[in-house]
């Protein structure tokens, strides 16, 4: 089984770099102490300063805000100094001794790629030498499939699923042999996600979510590793015994 991790979001969070980052750009009235005890994007998007900012600034300063949001995510610095989220270290580190084929692929830039495995290393995560970065959300499953042994299931695992399925869509128009190859053995895993969303055209394979990488929800995403591991082999035996 191989597993594709996202970092943003997924094994990794923000404290408050970001928020010092957009507290200088839009020169929020929000003091050191007050930076200080912010212990993560939400947490800082929550604040009654920043909220009122929100909601009286134009259009056009609110876009700049989200664009600024955007970069301040990939500013090295706040890549450098992100945490683990709560669970993660130890959770992949059970799947990589349960025989989990472990991979890293985020939509970072480039240049970040070693920045990212020596922040993988740092905190012990397994496999940091297997971390890529991904231009477009429909190139981590390119990159997935390129690493997979053939006919090896794959679990994507990514807090952005909504982007992750609408990837497959541009993966099937632009690889469609590839798609074709990995849909039949392929789960998404929407990650601190409570609802999977409703889509359009009905998904070719299976997505679940998975609240947290506590004890009590890895044993979901071992059922969903069982199942699909499942499926893929009876699959193939099918094949087998046909021919």
């Amino acid at each position: 089984m191989l597993f594709a991790l996202d970092i943003d979001g997924t094994i990794g969070r923000d404290t408050n770099h970001i928020a010092r980052i957009l507290t200088r750009e839009f020169s929020l009235p929000l003091s050191e102490k007050a930076l200080d005890q912010v212990d993560s994007l939400s947490a800082f998007l929550r604040l009654r300063a920043v909220r009122a900012y929100l909601n009286t600034c134009s259009e056009e300063q609110r876009e700049a805000f989200r664009e600024a949001l955007r970069a301040a995510g990939r500013h090295p610095d706040v890549q450098r100094n992100r945490i683990p989220m709560p669970g993660a270290v130890g959770a992949l580190q059970e799947l990589a001794r349960e025989g989990a084929n472990v991979i890293y692929t985020t939509c970072r830039q480039s240049e970040s790629e070693q920045l990212t495995r020596d922040w993988l290393a740092r905190h012990g995560f397994p496999y940091p030498d297997r971390a890529y970065c991904c231009q477009h959300y429909h190139h981590k499953y390119l990159k997935a499939h390129e690493l997979a042994e053939s006919e090896e299931p794959v679990i994507v695992i990514d807090d952005q699923v909504e982007n992750m399925v609408n990837g497959f869509r541009a993966l099937a128009h632009s690889h469609a042999e590839v798609a074709r190859q990995l849909y039949r053995r392929l789960a998404v895993v929407a990650f601190a996600c409570k609802r999977i969303p409703t889509f359009p055209v009905k998904i070719p394979f299976l997505v679940v979510t998975l609240k947290s990488w506590r004890p009590k929800d890895l044993a979901s995403l071992r059922r969903t590793w069982f199942t699909l591991e499942h499926a893929v082999q009876k699959r193939t035996e099918t094949t087998l015994f046909r021919i």
